[in-house]
C-alpha cells in the first residue's frame, strides 16, 4: 500500500537528468501515493519529453518562469497526501528514504519536519557523505547561521507547510533558508535524521545559487527580513558581522578585486 506522501519535483528543462531522478522515486521501498511534477516554463522540446515519460504524474505548467519556490508552493497546493517530501529534477533518493522519514514522524508525532544526510556529488565525479555534522534538532540560532537543510532532503507535513505559507516568492534564491528560520520561529519542530538517504549534485546544472549575484543577494535578504531575531540572538553587533560574513562569502564567488572588495568589512573586524 502507498505511504501518504505527495512527492513534488520542480523541472525546468531538465529531460537530462529526469529519468534517474523520478526512477529513484519510483524504486522506493514503499511507494509514494502521488507524485507532482511542476512545469517551470519549459522550451518546447523539454515539455515535450516530460509528456513523453508522465504516465503517472500530476504534471502542473507554469506558462512564465518562476522559480523552485514558486514551482514547490504550486506542487503542495495541488498535493493530496498529509505529508510532503521534495525533490530536485537532477537529484535522487537512496531506495529507502521516504521509509525512514515515514516511519520516524508516525513515532513522533511531535515532529514537524525531518532531513536527511546526504552524498553529495561534486566537479569530475568526487563524491563525500554528509551525515554527522548536522545537529539531531534545529533550533533558531543555528537556523540562523547557515542553511541547515537540504531541501531535497525534506519530508514535513503539508499541514505544515500550508501554515508556514510555503516558500517566500521574493527569494529567487536562498528560499530554503529563509523557509527553515520561519520553521522555527513559528515553533515547528524539525530533526535531522544522520542517514546518506539524498544523493544531491552541486555542479553541472541550473541552480539559481549558482550565479554568486543571486546567492549574495538571497544571503543578504534574509539577514534583512530577519533582522530583528538575528538582533535578538547576537545583539547588533552580531548581526553586523554576519552581514559582513555575507558579503565575504558572495566575494569569494565573485572573485577578482571586486569579489576581493566586497570581503573588505570582515577582514576589518565589522
Amino acid at each position: 500500500m502507498p505511504l501518504p506522501i505527495s512527492v513534488v519535483i520542480p523541472y525546468r528543462n531538465a529531460s537530462a537528468t529526469f529519468g534517474e531522478a523520478l526512477a529513484s522515486v519510483r524504486s522506493q521501498t514503499d511507494a509514494p501515493a502521488e507524485i507532482i511534477v511542476v512545469d517551470d516554463a519549459s522550451d518546447d522540446a523539454e515539455r515535450r519529453h516530460l509528456e513523453a515519460v508522465s504516465g503517472g504524474l500530476t504534471v502542473v505548467r507554469f506558462a512564465k518562469r518562476r522559480g523552485p519556490g514558486p514551482a514547490r508552493n504550486a506542487g503542495v497546493g495541488v498535493a493530496s497526501e498529509s505529508f510532503v517530501a521534495f525533490l530536485d529534477a537532477d537529484d535522487r533518493w537512496m531506495p529507502g528514504k521516504l521509509r525512514v522519514q515515514y516511519r520516524y514522524m508516525v513515532a513522533h508525532p511531535e515532529v514537524d519536519v525531518t532531513h536527511t544526510g546526504s552524498v553529495v556529488s561534486m566537479r569530475g565525479g568526487l563524491e563525500f557523505a554528509r551525515v554527522d555534522h548536522r545537529p539531531p534538532e534545529l533550533t533558531l540560532p543555528l537556523a540562523l547561521s547557515e542553511p541547515q537543510m537540504t531541501t531535497p532532503s525534506v519530508m514535513l507535513r503539508r499541514s505544515t507547510f500550508l501554515r508556514l505559507g510555503g516558500f517566500d516568492p521574493a527569494f529567487r534564491c536562498t528560499q530554503d533558508w529563509e523557509l527553515q528560520i520561519r520553521m522555527v520561529q513559528a515553533g515547528y519542530r524539525v530533526r535531522f535524521i544522520p542517514l546518506p538517504l539524498t544523493w544531491v549534485r552541486r555542479e553541472g546544472h541550473d541552480h539559481h545559487s549558482a550565479d554568486w549575484r543571486c546567492f549574495l543577494a538571497g544571503h543578504l535578504r534574509v539577514l534583512l527580513k530577519h533582522r530583528r531575531s538575528y538582533v535578538r540572538a547576537w545583539g547588533h553587533r552580531g548581526w553586523a558581522h554576519m552581514l559582513a560574513s555575507e558579503l565575504d562569502r558572495g566575494g569569494r564567488r565573485r572573485g577578482g578585486w571586486f569579489g576581493r572588495g566586497l570581503g573588505l568589512p570582515l577582514r576589518l573586524g565589522v
